[in-house]
C-alpha cells in the first residue's frame, strides 16, 4: 500500500490522529468502572459458577498441546512532498512474527523480525 500525501495536507493529517485535549468525556459516569466489572464477575461467579467450571474444562480439554505462528503485518509506504526541497518517503517495512516449528506454551521460540525498513529523502536540485 502506498500513500501519496497532497502537499499541504499533513498537518490536517497529524491533527486527526492528535488526542482532543478534554479527556473527561471519556470517563465512566461513576468514576470506578474497573469495581463495576469485578463486582458483576463475582455475581456472575456466584450464579453460574458451577456451569462455568464445566464449560472452562471442556475448553481446556480441546487446546493443543502446541501451537504454531507466523504472523506478517506489512506497513504502508508513505510520501510527503516538502515544498521547494522534493520529497520523503518512509515505511516501517514487515513485521514478521514466527515460530520455527511447534512450541509447548511454556517453551515458546519466537522470532522477531522487522525488514525492509526506508527513509528516504529526494531533492529537487
Amino acid at each position: 500500500l502506498e500513500i501519496h500525501v497532497v502537499e499541504g495536507n499533513l498537518e490536517q493529517l497529524l491533527e486527526f490522529f492528535r488526542p482532543p485535549m478534554d479527556l473527561s468525556r471519556f470517563a465512566p459516569s461513576n468514576g470506578n468502572r474497573y469495581q463495576d466489572v469485578v463486582d458483576m464477575s463475582k455475581d456472575l461467579v456466584v450464579s453460574h459458577g458451577s456451569k462455568a467450571r464445566e464449560v472452562a474444562e471442556k475448553v481446556y480439554d480441546q487446546i493443543p498441546d502446541t501451537f504454531s505462528l507466523d504472523v506478517r503485518i506489512a506497513s504502508p509506504i508513505i510520501h510527503v512532498p516538502v515544498p521547494e526541497l522534493g520529497s520523503a518517503l518512509f515505511s516501517l517495512g514487515l513485521l514478521t512474527l514466527a515460530t520455527p516449528k511447534p512450541c509447548k506454551y511454556d517453551e515458546i521460540d519466537l522470532t522477531i523480525d522487522l525488514t525492509r525498513t526506508t527513509l528516504q529523502a529526494t531533492s529537487l536540485q
